[in-house]
C-alpha cells in the first residue's frame, strides 16, 4: 500500500510538470522534432486568458459528473451524463480557439489540411465512376488525407449529401443557419441545401460518436472488470486528451467503431450458442474502419490476439478446430466490405493499399527519420492518452504473474505486442496521437483495473479511496494540450469583418429597400456623393434588415442620356471584403465606389445603384418592382 501511495505521489508530480511544460514551452522538442526540419511537431499556440473560463468551467463539471457516476445506481442516465460531459469538453476547448464554435467545427470538416473528405464528397456527381476508378484517381486528389485512405469516409459523406437531397425543406432550413457561418465562402454558398445541412450534420455526429465511445467502452470494461473500475474506464476514456482535442475528426468515429467491435468480439468468444454472429459482426464493424483507414488494420492483429489468448485458456475444452473457426468468422467479417467493393465496382482491395501505402510513403514517410519515431511515437502516447491511463496501464505489470491470471489479461497483453509492432515497424511517424486514438480506450481499461482493482473500495488504497483525483489529473493534460498546443489547424479562408467607421452619418439621407421576392433585405439609409473632373467618389451607407442567404453584389452604374452604361463598379460591398451573407441587423455598412469619368463628354448623366445575384444575374427589386435606384443625377 505504501508503494501505491508512492506512485500516487509520483504520478501527481509528473502531471503537474507536464502540464507546466506544454503550457510555457520550456521545452519546445516536447512537441516533437525542431520545426525547421521535416519532422512532424505541434504548433505551440497559447489561447488568450479571456477565453480560459468556460474549458475550466468544463473541466470541473466533469469532476462533478464523474463523482456521481462512480456510485449512482441509474447508470444509464449517468452514462449519458458523461456523453454529454465530453461534448462540451469538446465544445468548450473549441471555444478557447475560436469564440465561433460552430463555424471553427465546419471550417475544420472542411479544410484540406484536417479533413478533406467532405468537400470531395460534394464534388463527386457520379459515385459510381469515383468508386470504379478510386486507385488512379488517389493521386490527384488535393488533400493528403484522402490520397492515402480508402474511399469509406468519402462514400459515408456522400451518403449524408444524397440522404437530405430528399428533404428539400429541411436542408433548406439547416442551410440557411449554416451559409451565413461562412459568408464569403462561394463554394459552399453557391452549392445546393443539402451540401451545407450535410456539412453541419457531418460535423456535429462526428463529435458525439467520439463521445459515445464511452458507451461501449463501459461494456467491455464491464465483462473484463468489475463495475467500479469499469465505470472507472469509461471515466477515463471521457476525458481521454485526443478523443476531446482531435475534434471533428474521422478518427472519432473509427475509435468507437473499434471499441464496439471489440465489445462484439468478446461476447462473440463467450457465447456457445450463435456466437459466430457476433464474431462475424465485430469483423464487419473491424471492415468499415478499415474501409475508413488502411491504419485501422491494426486492429485485426489485436483481436486474432485477443481471440487466440480466449482459446489458449480454454484449450483443455475447446479444440484448436473451434478457434479456427471462429477466426474464419472474424475474417469474413473483416473483409466483408472489401469484398463488395471489389464485386460491385471490380476494384481489388490491395490495388487501394498499394497506393494509398505508396502515397504515405511519398508524402510521409521518406521525409522523417525513423529512430526519431521510435521514441516520438511513445511520447505522443503518453500525451495524447494521458500519463494516468499509461502509467496505471504500465503500472499493471509490476506483477506479470497476476495480470496472466486476470480476464482483462488477453487485452492488455494483445494490445503490448500491437504498440511494440506498431512503434519498431515505423509505419507511424508524427501525429499518433489521432493515428492511435482507437487503441486508446483500451489502455484505459487496463488502466483502471491497476487503479481501482476492485468493487470493494480501500482505505489503504489511495486510488480507490479516492479515484477523482486522477480525473482531475487526467483533465489537467487534456486542458494544458487544447489551451497550449494546435493540434487541428484549418488553414482556410476565415471571414473578418473589416475595419468600419463606429458612427457613420450619411450626407445625403434616403429610405429605399431592396427586396429578395417579398422579403426585405437590405435597406440604402444614405449616401455621399464626391466629384471631380477625373472621379466620382460614391459611399453607400447599408443597414441590414435580415441576414441574406446569397451573396448579392452591388452594382453602380452611370448611365448617359440615352440610358447607355457608360462607368460602372460591381462588387461585393466595402471593395468586395463584405456581401451581406456576413452581416448583421442593425449594423451600418459603409460601402465605398469609385467611377472614373474620364474621357466622358461633358452632359447629364443618371448614377443608378442595385443589387444582383451574380450565379444568375438575378436582381432584387425596390417596393416599386423596379430593379434599380436612380439615386442622383451627375452633371460633367
Amino acid at each position: 500500500m505504501a508503494r501505491n501511495r508512492y506512485l500516487y505521489i509520483l504520478l501527481t508530480t509528473f502531471t503537474l510538470l507536464l502540464a507546466a511544460l506544454i503550457l510555457t514551452d520550456v521545452w519546445p522538442g516536447l512537441r516533437g522534432p525542431a520545426p525547421d526540419t521535416s519532422e512532424w511537431h505541434w504548433i505551440y499556440r497559447l489561447r488568450p486568458f479571456s477565453r480560459w473560463w468556460l474549458p475550466l468551467l468544463a473541466a470541473a463539471g466533469m469532476v462533478g459528473l464523474t463523482a456521481w457516476w462512480l456510485k449512482t445506481k441509474r447508470l444509464l442516465l449517468w452514462l449519458a451524463a458523461l456523453v454529454i460531459g465530453n461534448l462540451l469538453l469538446q465544445g468548450a476547448l473549441v471555444y478557447a480557439e475560436k469564440p465561433a464554435v460552430l463555424t471553427e467545427l465546419i471550417e475544420r470538416t472542411l479544410a484540406d489540411e484536417t479533413n478533406g473528405y467532405f468537400r470531395l464528397a460534394a464534388e463527386t456527381g457520379d459515385l459510381n465512376s469515383l468508386l470504379r476508378h478510386y486507385p488512379s484517381l488517389m493521386p490527384t486528389f488535393p488533400s493528403e488525407h484522402t490520397r492515402t485512405h480508402p474511399p469509406g469516409i468519402i462514400l459515408a459523406n456522400w451518403l449524408v449529401i444524397q440522404g437530405f437531397t430528399r428533404w428539400p425543406n429541411l436542408s433548406q432550413s439547416i442551410a440557411e443557419q449554416i451559409w451565413p457561418l461562412r459568408c464569403t465562402d462561394l463554394w459552399l454558398l453557391n452549392g445546393p441545401p443539402p451540401v451545407a445541412a450535410a456539412l453541419a450534420t457531418v460535423t456535429l455526429l462526428t463529435m458525439l460518436a467520439g463521445a459515445l465511445t464511452v458507451v461501449p467502452t463501459y461494456g467491455l470494461a464491464r465483462r473484463l472488470l468489475p463495475q467500479q473500475p469499469a465505470r472507472l474506464a469509461a471515466a477515463f476514456v471521457a476525458t481521454l486528451p485526443s478523443l476531446i482535442i482531435f475534434t471533428p475528426t474521422p478518427a472519432q468515429v473509427d475509435v468507437l467503431l473499434a471499441v464496439t467491435a471489440l465489445w462484439c468480439l468478446h461476447e462473440g468468444l463467450l457465447k456457445k450458442a450463435n456466437g459466430w454472429v457476433f464474431i462475424y459482426l465485430s469483423g464487419l464493424l473491424v471492415s468499415i474502419t478499415t474501409f475508413n483507414s488502411l491504419g485501422n488494420g491494426a486492429l485485426v492483429l489485436l483481436f486474432t490476439g485477443y481471440a487466440g489468448w480466449q482459446w489458449w485458456q480454454e484449450r483443455a475444452v475447446r479444440p484448436f478446430t473451434h478457434f479456427l473457426t471462429q477466426l474464419t468468422w472474424l475474417g469474413l467479417g473483416t473483409a466483408t466490405v472489401w469484398l463488395v467493393y471489389w464485386g460491385g465496382w471490380s476494384v481489388p482491395p490491395w490495388t487501394v493499399a498499394q497506393v494509398g501505402l505508396a502515397q504515405h510513403y511519398e508524402l510521409v514517410t521518406i521525409h522523417r527519420r525513423y529512430a526519431w519515431w521510435l521514441v516520438y511515437n511513445l511520447l505522443d502516447v503518453l500525451l495524447f492518452a494521458g500519463p494516468v491511463v499509461v502509467i496505471g496501464f504500465i503500472a499493471l505489470f509490476r506483477k506479470p504473474g497476476s495480470v496472466f491470471r486476470e480476464p482483462y489479461a488477453r487485452l492488455v497483453l494483445a494490445l503490448v505486442v500491437l504498440f511494440v509492432l506498431l512503434d519498431v515497424s515505423g509505419s507511424a511517424r508524427g501525429e499518433v496521437g489521432r493515428l492511435w486514438l482507437f487503441l486508446m480506450p483500451f489502455l484505459a481499461i487496463g488502466s483502471a483495473a491497476f487503479f481501482f482493482p476492485s468493487d470493494t473500495p480501500s482505505p489503504l488504497h489511495p486510488f480507490t479511496r479516492s479515484p477523482l483525483p486522477l480525473i482531475a489529473l487526467q483533465l489537467l493534460i487534456t486542458l494544458a494540450i487544447g489551451l497550449a498546443w494546435q493540434p487541428i489547424e484549418a488553414v482556410i479562408v476565415v471571414a473578418e469583418p473589416p475595419p468600419l467607421p463606429s458612427n457613420p452619418s450619411p450626407e445625403s439621407a434616403t429610405d429605399v429597400t431592396f427586396f429578395a421576392a417579398a422579403e426585405p433585405l437590405m435597406t440604402l439609409r444614405g449616401y455621399d456623393l464626391a466629384q471631380t473632373d477625373e472621379t466620382l467618389d460614391l459611399t453607400l451607407y447599408w443597414q441590414a434588415e435580415q441576414t441574406a442567404v446569397r451573396p448579392y453584389t452591388v452594382f453602380t452604374h452611370l448611365l448617359n442620356a440615352k440610358g447607355e452604361l457608360v462607368a460602372q463598379q460591381d462588387n461585393w460591398p466595402v471593395n468586395g471584403r463584405w456581401p451581406p451573407t456576413c452581416w448583421q441587423n442593425n449594423n451600418l455598412i459603409t460601402d465605398p465606389y469609385r467611377l472614373s469619368l474620364a474621357g466622358l463628354p461633358p452632359g447629364s448623366y443618371t448614377l443608378a445603384v442595385g443589387w444582383y445575384d451574380a450565379r444568375d444575374n438575378t436582381r432584387l427589386h425596390l417596393a416599386n418592382s423596379q430593379d434599380a435606384l436612380l439615386l442622383a443625377t451627375v452633371v460633367k
